[in-house]
């Protein structure tokens, strides 16, 4: 693995979709000079780690976008879901300078791009990279997708880092059992050295409201020794349907 230098915590948010049109964003900041985020200080702190999470709904329209985004590019790992990007596309046309990419294509149907497919960026060497669940195997039978990367937070921590999404009104059961597939998968990665700590983060747009007391009941069951980080809304609609499950003990989030 590669390192990095020490670092004494780790920063994880969720974000949720924009809804301002590419052309509205273009104006901001061309005619009206407008950053299009806040500066958030925290993010260039060299003593964390950031992950962020982001159902994009469209990375092939909203590309400049995120090149453009002082918070996603402050970011050590930037993880999209319904990216809808292609195969086919220009590899060039998803670059941002200084990350290196990944991209888990949805399968296109009658020439049209597909709704879903993952995107994982990292500023660190993306040395493991995989798509244990997707919408068409029958370990997920359509209910869920999924990419895992593992990361030298510092060379006393190493992460496995899981991104999910599930689709709405997916069936529960199969997707409680592509779940159990995915802790499957995750406790095959091993750190040969034992003074390294190893955690898994594992969070995504799961389209299961968490002030729901029955999805948090049911979440809990299904990542048994996981605490979930989420405690507000992810969405304009007032729900919770992103979630963070992670096994790093609090002190260091």
């Amino acid at each position: 693995m590669s390192r990095v230098k020490s670092l004494d915590g780790l920063f994880i948010r969720n974000l949720c979709a924009d809804k301002i049109s590419v052309n509205e964003m273009s104006q901001l900041r061309a005619d009206r000079c407008m950053p299009l985020t806040l500066y958030l200080p925290y993010l260039h702190s060299d003593s964390r780690y950031h992950i962020t999470f982001l159902n994009i709904r469209s990375l092939h329209k909203h590309i400049d976008s995120v090149r453009h985004d002082r918070s996603l590019l402050a970011c050590d790992v930037d993880l999209f879901c319904e990216t809808r990007t292609s195969s086919v596309d220009s590899s060039d046309r998803y670059h941002i300078d200084t990350f290196n990419s990944v991209f888990y294509h949805g399968i296109s149907t009658r020439g049209c791009r597909s709704h879903y497919g993952l995107a994982l960026y990292s500023k660190q060497p993306i040395l493991m990279s995989k798509q244990p669940l997707t919408l068409v195997e029958d370990s997920s039978h359509g209910s869920a997708k999924c990419l895992l990367t593992v990361v030298a937070v510092h060379e006393k921590l190493l992460l496995t880092i899981a991104c999910v999404y599930r689709p709405p009104n997916s069936n529960m059961s199969h997707f409680t059992t592509a779940m159990s597939h995915l802790l499957t998968e995750i406790s095959t990665i091993k750190c040969d050295n034992a003074s390294v700590q190893h955690h898994n983060v594992i969070l995504g747009d799961f389209n299961l409201d968490l002030f729901d007391h029955s999805t948090e009941t049911s979440m809990l069951e299904i990542f048994p020794g996981y605490i979930q980080l989420i405690t507000g809304t992810s969405t304009d609609y007032g729900s919770a349907i992103d979630h963070v499950y992670t096994t790093l003990p609090a002190e260091v989030i």
